[in-house]
């Protein structure tokens, strides 16, 4: 989750869905998680209050379990990785920067934060969703990408390069991906489909 804080109250919670964790994400989640909001929403306050938050942003993890138990992972004082700012921002249409300065400001006024940031999902235009690339293979010359990928309507675009190297090392972390690839599309389920299908695929050959 993200979460902007603005005079001890919560004025933005995102909640982004892990296809898998370190490979994919989207944004805003699908509605079967939305449900959490409000359990979510309380584990913040308790946040805001355990350490006493009068301005600012916390990126928090939580686990939810099959039999409907939340774990808490971690909180963050800082801007979440897998540019899920970025995919805020093709969602919503604000920038998530922007609203970390007005949020960390205590002369922001009510007025300034209320006009800034919009109504969580119903405002939305669409799910943007990314994948972390890690090659498949052992050893690679080129980078390919599928043609099922490239040509689906959800496809935006991808920052993935050539490889420098034709030996692929083991991966040590979650962010040593090789590149991102970026989509963008209506259905929240299509596109989680959609994120998890890209772990079938060699995207360098």
């Amino acid at each position: 989750m993200e979460a902007w804080i603005h005079d001890r109250k919560i004025r933005f919670l995102n909640i982004s869905e892990y296809v898998t964790l370190g490979y994919s994400v989207f944004v805003p989640a699908s509605p079967e998680l939305e449900k959490w909001r409000p359990r979510i929403e309380e584990e913040i306050e308790k946040l805001i209050e355990t350490f006493d938050i009068d301005f600012g942003f916390i990126h928090p993890e939580y686990f939810v379990t099959k039999d409907g138990k939340m774990y808490f992972g971690e909180v963050a004082y800082r801007p979440p990785g897998f540019k899920v700012f970025e995919l805020l921002e093709r969602a919503y249409g604000f920038n998530a920067y922007q609203g970390m300065v007005l949020a960390f400001d205590p002369h922001t006024t009510e007025e300034e934060i209320t006009a800034f940031f919009p109504e969580e999902v119903v405002d939305a235009k669409g799910h943007a969703g990314c994948f972390g690339v890690y090659p498949r293979r052992r050893v690679v010359s080129e980078l390919r990408i599928p043609e099922e990928t490239e040509q689906h309507e959800y496809f935006e675009f991808h920052e993935l390069q050539a490889p420098q190297e034709n030996k692929v090392t083991k991966r040590s972390a979650f962010g040593t991906h090789w590149g991102l690839v970026y989509f963008f599309g209506a259905e929240p389920y299509r596109m989680r489909d959609l994120l998890k299908h890209q772990e079938e695929l060699d995207f360098y050959v």
